[in-house]
């Protein structure tokens, strides 16, 4: 799965879901295939996340650009809903294939629920 940065401009719904999260500015945003959107710090670390309905979903992964949505695997996405995520050491400590590519290389440091970061989407 890759990570792919979003644009700039969100629609609203989104990036209103982003603002009412924590973030850090070495941080980023990702939408894992779990349906759970995370904020990470820089070193790694699940600051903050939301579990998204379908639609949520849906509506996220359309704010990526043109060109990385045709690399979305679309089929792979439908019905996804994080809010069928529910054991918190998951919500914090996702595994790694659910972890954003770019922080793969990173080592995962402890449990984090602190502080603008970049946005990413794991593309199927």
């Amino acid at each position: 799965m890759a990570s792919i940065e979003t644009p700039k401009t969100l629609p609203p719904e989104i990036a209103a879901l982003q603002r009412s999260m924590k973030s850090h500015p070495d941080g980023l945003f990702h939408l894992a295939h779990d349906g759970v959107l995370r904020s990470y710090d820089g070193n790694s670390c699940v600051i903050d996340y939301r579990r998204l309905t379908p639609e949520q979903v849906m509506a996220y992964l359309k704010t990526a650009p043109a060109e990385a949505q045709d690399q979305i695997r679309w089929e792979e996405w439908e019905g996804v809903d994080g809010r069928a995520v529910h054991d918190e050491k998951l919500l914090w400590h996702p595994v790694e294939a659910m972890r954003p590519a770019i922080l793969a290389e990173l080592p995962v440091h402890g449990q984090g629920q602190g502080g603008e970061g970049q946005s990413s989407l794991a593309s199927g």
